[in-house]
C-alpha cells in the first residue's frame, strides 16, 4: 500500500445502507429507514467526487457490509483512485477469515470496528444482539491475522462509545481493546440525538463518572503502546490528557446524506450541538473546545465543569 499524507486528504462521508444487525442504545439511526442509492448511482457519486478532488471517501451510518454489491462498490473506489476508503462497521461480516479477506482485498485501507465493552452481557445490553461481542472478537481476530499474514499496511481501529453501563469501567474497556492486539482505540462519548433524547438516563453517561476511568484508562494503555484518542469529551474533564481531545469532523470535511435527497450536502463541525456556559470563561483550553451538548447542558447543568489550572497541557501538544 503506498503512504499517504494525512494532510492531502480531501475525504467526503457516505452513508449508504440503512440495515443493521444491532440496535445500539446510543445509534442515531437505529430508528430511521431512509431510501439509499443503488450501485449506479453511487458509482456515479464516487465518479463526480473524484473529479472534484476528493480522494478519500468514509463509509458509516448502519451497516455497510450487509449490501449485497458491497464488494462491487469497494472495487469501483478502488479503481478509481481513492488513496483511503474507510469503513466503519459493527464487525459481524469479519468474523470469518474468508469473508474478511474478500472484503479487505476489495480496495478498504482503513478498517474501524466497533466494540463498546469487555464483556458479552454488557456488549449484548447496549447493542441488542446477544451475539455481538463473541462476532466482534472474532473479527478483530481475523482481522489482525490477515495484517500479519499479508503484511497489509490496512489502518485498523477499534471505535468505542461510552455509556451509563461502560462509564465506570471505561479503564477495563480500553485494557480489554489493548489485550486483543489492537493498537490505535477511539473513545466516543455519545452525540445525543434523535430518540436518546427520549432516553436520555439510559444512553448518556455523566462526564464526571467517565473522567477518573477514562483518565487512568490513556494512563494504562499508553504504557503499552496503543494510540488513543478522545472524541466529544470537554478537556476539562480530562485534562492531564487534554492533547488526546480530537475534532470530530474538521471543518473542511464533507458530509454526504445519501437519503431522500441524495444529493444534499452539508458541512458539519465539531461543535455541533454544543454550547459553553459560565465555567468556561476562566478555562486556559476555552480557545479550542468544542462545548458541552446541549441537551447535556439543559439537562444537568455545568457543576461537573471545573476549569484546569492555567499550566495544564495545550490542545495539539505532546
Amino acid at each position: 500500500m503506498t503512504p499517504r499524507d494525512p494532510g492531502r486528504l480531501k475525504i467526503v462521508g457516505l452513508s449508504l445502507s440503512n440495515r443493521c444487525t444491532n440496535e445500539c442504545i446510543f445509534c442515531g439511526d437505529v430508528r430511521m429507514n431512509v431510501p439509499v442509492l443503488n450501485a449506479g448511482q453511487i458509482a456515479t457519486k464516487l465518479e463526480g467526487y473524484r473529479r472534484s478532488g476528493y480522494n478519500g471517501i468514509d463509509i458509516s451510518s448502519k451497516e455497510f457490509t450487509l449490501r449485497p454489491d458491497a464488494l462491487e462498490i469497494l472495487r469501483h473506489a478502488r479503481g478509481l483512485g481513492f488513496d483511503m476508503i474507510h469503513l466503519v462497521t459493527n464487525g459481524h461480516v469479519f468474523a470469518r477469515s474468508k469473508r474478511a479477506a474478500e472484503f479487505l482485498d476489495a480496495g478498504i485501507t482503513d478498517l474501524t470496528l466497533s466494540l463498546h465493552s469487555d464483556s458479552s452481557e454488557t456488549e449484548s445490553l447496549i447493542t441488542g444482539n446477544p451475539s455481538s461481542f463473541s462476532r466482534k472478537l472474532a473479527s478483530i481476530e481475523s482481522v489482525l491475522r490477515y495484517v500479519a499474514e499479508r503484511k497489509s499496511g490496512l489502518v485498523f481501529s477499534v471505535n468505542t462509545v461510552m455509556t451509563p453501563l461502560t462509564a465506570s469501567r471505561l479503564d477495563r474497556v480500553m485494557d480489554f481493546v489493548a489485550s486483543r492486539g489492537v493498537r490505535r482505540h477511539n473513545l466516543f462519548f455519545p452525540r445525543i440525538q434523535g430518540h436518546m433524547l427520549d432516553a436520555f438516563e439510559r444512553t448518556v453517561p455523566r462526564f464526571s463518572e467517565v473522567s477518573g476511568p477514562l483518565s487512568k484508562g490513556l494512563d494504562q494503555v499508553d504504557a503499552r503502546g496503543v494510540a488513543c484518542s478522545v472524541l466529544d469529551v470537554p478537556p476539562c474533564v480530562i485534562a492531564k490528557h487534554a492533547r488526546r481531545v480530537c475534532a470530530r469532523l474538521s471543518q473542511e470535511d464533507l458530509f454526504n446524506i445519501s437519503g431522500g435527497d441524495a444529493g444534499s450536502e452539508r458541512r458539519r463541525d465539531a461543535g455541533w450541538g454544543k454550547v459553553k456556559g459560565e465555567p468556561c470563561r476562566a478555562c486556559p483550553l476555552a480557545e479550542k473546545c468544542e462545548g458541552v451538548p446541549a441537551a447535556y447542558a439543559e439537562r444537568r447543568g455545568w457543576l461537573e465543569f471545573v476549569p484546569p489550572p492555567p499550566e495544564s497541557q495545550p490542545l495539539g501538544a505532546g
